[in-house]
């Protein structure tokens, strides 16, 4: 419960396996039940995207169901899902996937976007045909799904938005079975987005953009802030958060805290947020701080952890294997705290 951090127990999901379960996205069910989006499998190849169902909040699972297989001779390699939302009007969830195309000889990345109805159990493309129970990646293709490396998904008023990492990054929107997109040319260089849509004429996107300073460490970058008020079409010149920090791909991966039952990137909550900060090692290196020293209370960090809001408690996924976090709590609403944090804990689950 967010009043008792460091008390937090883990419990298995969806095992055990066979496989490892990977870039995990839990989404709640108009119906009452959990849906776990996952990859179900490592980084080695052949990998498929898979889901998996809970009717008791959790507790158990019911069995993977693959639902873009990749077949083991198809030298196809991995799907990696970047990111996953849940409309509540058409009752689809969408997702934004990107996959390692292996037949090459040289690995390549591509992108797809493709929706998941969990009442009939079918898969369908960007251009709104069924794919069936289990797609294959030559039906996402077809569908006309293949994209410009997708970095981040947001719906608003019923239309699925797709943050591309472009250069420079863009912006892409799903309409009528068609994507319409355009560039972002004041986000030029920056990476490792996420997108935050506040509400009407505040929408934000949070990303880490190149130093203007000599470095302590070659993957420094510093965490800023760009705003557009006209719902996407031009953002505002960045805004700097937090100066020099380690975005290597084991230290930063920015995500928005998921509220219940859409999974949306929006606070609606009256409870305190919450920062993780993970490390591999017990050191932790800078603490992520604003400009006025106020704590960066409602992101996530490391990308294949999620951590989402549901009845009151906060609930957490995450892998098998060790790891350290620090929780920072603060009562403020907002992306960025203006005050002092409140109560810290450090626990670490195994």
């Amino acid at each position: 419960k967010p009043e008792d951090i460091s008390q937090w127990e883990p419990t298995q999901l969806v095992g055990p396996q066979t496989k490892p379960l990977t870039y995990t996205y839990p989404v709640e069910c108009p119906e009452g039940g959990l849906l776990l989006f996952y990859r179900l499998g490592g980084a080695g190849g052949n990998s498929p995207l898979a889901v998996s169902r809970s009717d008791d909040r959790g507790r158990t699972w019911a069995p993977p169901r693959i639902l873009v297989d990749y077949g083991i001779n198809q030298q196809a390699g991995t799907v990696k899902i970047n990111d996953v939302a849940y409309d509540a009007k058409t009752k689809r969830v969408h997702l934004a996937l990107r996959e390692r195309d292996n037949s090459q000889g040289k690995p390549r990345w591509y992108a797809h976007y493709c929706e998941y109805e969990p009442s009939s159990d079918r898969v369908f493309g960007l251009n709104g045909k069924g794919l069936g129970k289990t797609a294959s990646r030559e039906t996402l293709i077809e569908s006309g799904s293949r994209l410009p490396a997708a970095a981040d998904l947001a719906l608003w008023n019923g239309r699925p938005y797709l943050l591309m990492d472009a250069k420079p990054p863009s912006l892409g929107v799903v309409k009528d079975g068609r994507l319409a997109r355009w560039p972002l040319p004041t986000l030029k260089g920056a990476n490792h987005l996420t997108m935050y849509l506040a509400g009407e004429g505040d929408w934000r996107i949070y990303g880490y953009r190149p130093c203007d300073v000599t470095l302590p460490y070659p993957t420094s970058g510093d965490l800023a802030v760009w705003r557009s008020t006209d719902a996407g079409r031009t953002w505002g010149e960045g805004r700097v958060l937090v100066r020099s920090v380690n975005m290597t791909h084991g230290m930063v991966g920015l995500n928005l805290v998921r509220q219940a039952p859409t999974m949306g990137k929006a606070y609606g909550g009256n409870g305190p947020l919450l920062l993780l900060q993970e490390a591999f090692s017990a050191s932790y290196g800078r603490e992520l701080r604003g400009p006025d020293g106020s704590s960066f209370c409602d992101m996530q960090l490391r990308f294949n952890k999620r951590l989402y809001a549901l009845d009151g408690e906060y609930h957490f996924v995450t892998r098998s294997t060790p790891f350290r976090f620090t929780g920072y709590w603060d009562k403020r609403r907002g992306p960025v705290a203006g005050q002092a944090p409140g109560p810290r804990a450090t626990f670490q689950l195994r």
